[in-house]
């Protein structure tokens, strides 16, 4: 995805090696799989939790 590009004399920066729009949609990509999935997920799951801890203080 990166190479190693030269500048200046002896300087080595990383740039990437596809064009400008694979790599804008590269980072879309894991920043909805490591971001907003496990977000959602997260919501859900805490979600279903206080339901059921609402459920039960009614029962009682």
């Amino acid at each position: 995805m990166f190479e190693l590009q030269t500048y200046n004399v002896n300087g080595l920066t990383c740039a990437p090696k596809h064009q400008p729009i694979l790599h804008f949609g590269y980072q879309i990509y894991m920043t909805s799989v490591l971001l907003l999935i496990p977000l959602c997920i997260m919501i859900v799951l805490y979600g279903s939790v206080i339901h059921a801890l609402r459920v039960d203080m009614k029962t009682d």
